[in-house]
């Protein structure tokens, strides 16, 4: 199965990347993570652990600016939060 991991901030993506790994040593086949908010403080080491990870993507929203490192990302997508509406 395909699972999905959601949060409200990513910051130095250590616990996100370790719950994906868990998920994916129990039988997940693609692990994708919905966050509200990319924070990425620690910037290149946090993209490269993202990167280097078994997730398949990461979806954050726009609220925080996009980084230098976060711009050449494969695995990072980023989704405009002025569109959603309740």
């Amino acid at each position: 199965m395909d699972c999905i991991i959601y949060d409200d901030m990513i910051d130095t993506g250590g616990t996100l990347c370790a719950a994906a790994k868990d998920l994916k040593k129990f039988g997940a086949k693609k692990v994708y993570c919905f966050a509200s908010h990319g924070i990425f403080s620690t910037g290149k080491p946090a993209i490269d652990k993202i990167e280097n990870s078994c997730l398949d993507s990461v979806i954050v929203t726009d609220t925080i600016p996009i980084g230098t490192y976060e711009k050449k990302s494969k695995k990072i997508i980023r989704i405009d939060s002025g569109k959603f509406y309740f």
